[in-house]
């Protein structure tokens, strides 16, 4: 669920580049590049640039799937990407000196392969919409379907295509409507696949029953056209579960929102085996951060608040002071942006998420998950309960120090922030695995070091 063609495509298209970049190096140096055992040897070496350039590259979004960036950017991040991936493979070197290359040959690669990212860029983005051209006819002409129309419509870089909308109503077709428009009704879909050499039907209605062409769709389907629901189309390009269009009998019947007795035992073994390790290693971090309170602020430097927990459950979580001792006088309230309550170290370490760390012990005490929905108050969670429906079904897994909601969304302020946030996590419950925990784990690091959507 986490990608697409065209991202896949970039990752191996850029790992030829480097490939061909670190052979041509050892060419030039060597005036020639014979298999053996010493070769075998380099090889390995230059799979170690081609692994530790790439992973730089996917942190600074390189290889992110909501598009393609522009001239500037690219160039700022490829920038950003090589500086810092050359000082950390010369950090790694002087480390482990058996894996060094040489520096005619390391200095040549990366040199090479900067010409040839540029080249397959620029090339890339003038042909994608040709070579990864995926052409789309929607049924329906509701706000879901318009909200489907937007989603391809802004991914043309992609190569997304949209022919047309299709309504129930013959007078509808040719009103005035998002472009390109409503192109016909529902019994017209056989024709229009063929004119317009459609690639995917998207099914958006509100209500189906007695409305569709099931033959016609049924045909289609035995001829290699894909048919697809239009939740899942939603849930398949933005990675969140779209609330609006939510009903009971789609959680029933759709695939997923079941976790196995396996999965469930596997990820609590990660949980207590990463969570002990995290504590060792950042035990240094959280005494200073004690000592740092101490010096700049008064009151104590954690202090616990309930929490809603798995099936509803209460627990006492932990955190680092970030805000003033009376920053609820008034009432409980959520954070905002530039919130006047957090200290001058709180916002601090908001932004590194350091005021996070005690957590690892409400993990380790099974509280919580590593990767999970964020827990929210019991106050705030009584009133979004009761705004937003199906805000409940988030609770059915253990609260996260991490998730897909975090990573993709940041802080919540209001009612609809907590709508698009309930959407990712819904859409974590239903494809919990321990493969998506690695990945939003991956992910909430490259968050950390970008510093990105903490308040």
């Amino acid at each position: 669920m986490l990608g697409n063609r065209h991202t896949l495509f970039l990752i191996l298209l850029e790992f030829l580049e480097l490939s061909l970049a670190f052979w041509a190096a050892c060419v030039l140096r060597f005036q020639g590049f014979e298999l053996s055992e010493d070769a075998f040897t380099y090889i390995g070496k230059g799979m170690l640039i081609a692994v530790f350039v790439q992973s730089v590259f996917y942190v600074n979004d390189l290889y992110g799937t909501k598009g393609m960036p522009g001239s500037w950017v690219l160039f700022r991040r490829f920038t950003v990407s090589m500086t810092i991936a050359v000082v950390g493979l010369l950090v790694v070197y002087y480390a482990l000196p058996q894996v060094f290359i040489g520096r005619g040959v390391f200095a040549i690669t990366l040199g090479g392969f900067t010409g040839l990212f540029f080249i397959g860029r620029i090339s890339l983005k003038g042909a994608a919409s040709n070579w990864f051209e995926r052409r789309f006819l929607i049924m329906g002409s509701g706000e879901f379907a318009k909200e489907v129309g937007r989603i391809i419509d802004s991914r043309q870089d992609l190569g997304y295509k949209l022919t047309g909308y299709l309504d129930s109503r013959p007078e509808r077709v040719g009103a005035p409507f998002l472009e390109p428009g409503i192109v016909g009704v529902y019994d017209d879909v056989a024709r229009l696949v063929v004119e317009q050499n459609v690639d995917e039907i998207i099914v958006a209605l509100s209500n189906r029953r007695g409305t569709m062409p099931v033959q016609d769709l049924l045909d289609l389907k035995f001829r290699g056209i894909q048919i697809t629901d239009g939740m899942n189309f939603y849930e398949r390009e933005f990675n969140r579960v779209y609330v609006r269009q939510l009903t009971p009998s789609w959680m029933i019947f759709s695939d997923g929102f079941v976790v196995s007795p396996l999965t469930r035992l596997a990820k609590r073994s990660m949980d207590v085996g990463l969570s002990a390790i995290a504590l060792v290693g950042v035990a240094p971090v959280m005494l200073l951060t004690v000592l740092l309170f101490r010096l700049t602020s008064k009151g104590p430097a954690l202090y616990s608040q309930e929490r809603v927990g798995r099936l509803g459950a209460p627990f006492t979580m932990w955190k680092f002071r970030s805000m003033r001792t009376d920053a609820e006088a008034a009432g409980p309230q959520f954070a905002k942006k530039k919130d006047p309550r957090i200290t001058g170290i709180g916002r601090f370490i908001r932004k590194t998420r350091v005021d996070e760390l005690p957590q690892l012990i409400n993990i380790l005490r099974g509280d919580m998950s590593l990767v999970g929905p964020r827990p929210e108050r019991p106050v705030f969670v009584d009133q979004l309960a009761e705004k937003i429906p199906f805000y409940g079904q988030r609770h059915q897994v253990k609260p996260g120090l991490t998730g897909l909601a975090q990573i993709s969304y940041g802080y919540s302020e209001g009612e609809e922030d907590h709508l698009h946030k309930l959407q990712y996590d819904l859409c974590y419950i239903k494809n919990l695995s321990l493969t998506l925990d690695l990945a939003i784990m991956a992910k909430t690091l490259k968050v950390v070091v970008l510093g990105t959507g903490a308040r």
